[in-house]
């Protein structure tokens, strides 16, 4: 029997997101009418300008604003604890990670600056990195480190979710979460 222990869905995204996907609409669409006056040397240019500004806005749409994930530590089958990542947009969901706390060597907030610097100092090993997050700028995150497959998971910054990772790494028993 499977059941959830804890879990956390993202927010909306920051208004930041919306004034960029408004931005790169309302630009592509300029230089398209910019491109049909009569006269312009070269409208390809604008034109061409036009379809990379939707395909950022369209981008930026699917990527930051439709997409919302849901954190949980749920127990298992075997009755060890998972951290399981769901993501959904619209109407569907998809499991995008499942993760056996057990395997985690590390789980931390830190702030943007920390977190950069760190995938600096290890950008010579072969690191692969997996984000979780509909934020266009994160000032903190979560970052959970796998040794086993050289890995790291980025997600939203929840306190509680933290601090219960760091509760039950190496597959302790499930701390009591009081919040």
């Amino acid at each position: 029997m499977s059941y959830t222990k804890y879990s956390f869905s993202t927010k909306k995204p920051s208004p930041l997101v919306h004034s960029a996907v408004i931005i790169s609409y309302a630009l592509g669409v300029l230089l398209y009418a910019t491109s049909t006056v009569e006269g312009i040397p070269y409208p390809i240019i604008f034109q061409t300008a036009t379809i990379l500004l939707l395909a950022v806005g369209t981008y930026l749409l699917f990527r930051f604003v439709f997409k919302k994930f849901t954190y949980e530590i749920s127990e298992n089958s075997e009755r060890t604890l998972d951290l399981v990542i769901t993501e959904t947009v619209g109407k569907k969901q998809t499991v995008v990670a499942r993760m056996a706390l057990a395997r985690i060597s590390r789980a931390e907030i830190i702030d943007s600056k920390a977190f950069k610097v760190e995938l600096a100092t290890r950008k010579k090993e072969r690191l692969l990195l997996f984000r979780y997050d509909n934020r266009l700028v994160a000032p903190r995150v979560c970052l959970v480190e796998f040794p086993d497959e050289n890995s790291i998971v980025v997600f939203h910054d929840d306190q509680a979710m933290a601090q219960l990772l760091r509760d039950n790494i190496g597959g302790k028993e499930f701390a009591a979460y009081e919040g």
